[in-house]
């Protein structure tokens, strides 16, 4: 393992030594990610992401602050020659291969830096399985999860860099591979809380047993929705809310207002109510509306750790609520996990 946190800490940064510090760490879809600074300026570097495989190969996924990605490959039992190149060839899905090259950054840890290709990166997000084709050994790996830990893994690098000042003038764009193309430029100054949010959905849900969950792109979320980050599971969807420190908002504040609002946009039957919780630290609501086709959501509001509040969302477009109780039940398990670490 101290193999493999080592080898995070050089990817993207092959100049530097090994001793790069941890800014954070936590697990997205079974994957480990973490934050790693600059070990010569104590600044932020890079972001990365490993999951380890049945061939004792560990993959791993990097996101620089300049936005530059790259993949990675470790084992313990490699002998590769530091600082010489290989090349590889590199397909998903049986779609024409790459012509790739591998730098060898340690005698156990090969790098592939990948072009800024817009197609390439959502092949990683959206394929099922790579094959690298090397000189002596093909190696096959599944790319589960890579949507969402490619997203936080540009989230988690968009926390820690100060956005660009807007330009007069069309330029590049600095982040080519942000699933929403140049939407979120700060206008409404909600992108770090963007950020925040998407990041905790994809760690929540991957340890909430919430199958075939995606996280859903800046694109696909209707600007009236106003969530600040949004997934969906089959019929069920669901939405976190950053809500910062407010005057003297308490917890207890939010029920009335939620139905109150659902309430205004039921035509139909409305039912609505607290659910009692163990927990101190957590509001839950229900909203059902007998409409056509009406509604049934569940909300879990939480202290948010620095201040402010999380609101959590699980709506199904019916009356019939059990997938949305199920998947409130599960989330509520995974909120207090990740958050109270209960």
């Amino acid at each position: 393992m101290r193999g493999m946190l080592l080898a995070l800490a050089l990817l993207a940064t092959p100049a530097l030594d090994a001793h790069a510090a941890t800014l954070a760490s936590f697990k997205v879809e079974g994957w480990d990610l973490g934050a790693y600074t600059n070990d010569q300026t104590g600044e932020f570097s890079h972001c990365a992401a490993s999951m380890p495989y049945q061939s004792g190969i560990t993959m791993a996924l990097s996101v620089t602050k300049q936005y530059g990605w790259s993949v990675a490959f470790y084992d313990p039992a490699w002998k590769l020659t530091k600082d010489v190149k290989y090349n590889v060839l590199m397909s998903i899905d049986g779609n024409a291969g790459i012509a790739e090259v591998a730098t060898a950054l340690s005698p156990q840890l090969a790098q592939i830096y990948l072009p800024d290709n817009l197609t390439l990166f959502n092949s990683f997000r959206k394929g099922y399985r790579l094959k690298v084709d090397a000189a002596s050994g093909t190696f096959y790996f599944n790319l589960t999860g890579t949507s969402a830990v490619l997203t936080s893994l540009l989230q988690c690098v968009q926390m820690r860099v100060a956005p660009a000042p807007r330009q007069q003038t069309p330029s590049a764009p600095a982040n080519p591979f942000s699933p929403e193309p140049q939407a979120s430029t700060g206008a409404d100054g909600r992108d770090l809380y963007r950020a925040e949010a998407t990041t905790l959905a994809a760690n929540i849900l991957s340890t909430s047993g919430i199958a075939g969950f995606h996280m859903l792109a800046p694109s696909e979320i209707a600007p009236s929705l106003k969530v600040d980050a949004a997934w969906r599971a089959g019929d069920v969807m669901g939405a976190i809310n950053v809500v910062p420190v407010t005057g003297s908002l308490k917890l207890q504040d939010f029920p009335p207002a939620i139905i109150g609002d659902d309430a205004k946009s039921c035509q139909g039957k409305f039912a609505s109510g607290t659910l009692p919780d163990s927990n101190n630290q957590i509001v839950r609501v229900f909203t059902s509306c007998n409409d056509a086709p009406g509604f049934t959501v569940y909300y879990i509001l939480t202290m948010r750790p620095g201040g402010g509040f999380y609101r959590f969302t699980t709506m199904v477009p019916t009356t019939e609520n059990s997938a949305a109780e199920q998947a409130d039940t599960s989330l509520r398990q995974a909120v207090v996990k990740t958050l109270f670490q209960q």
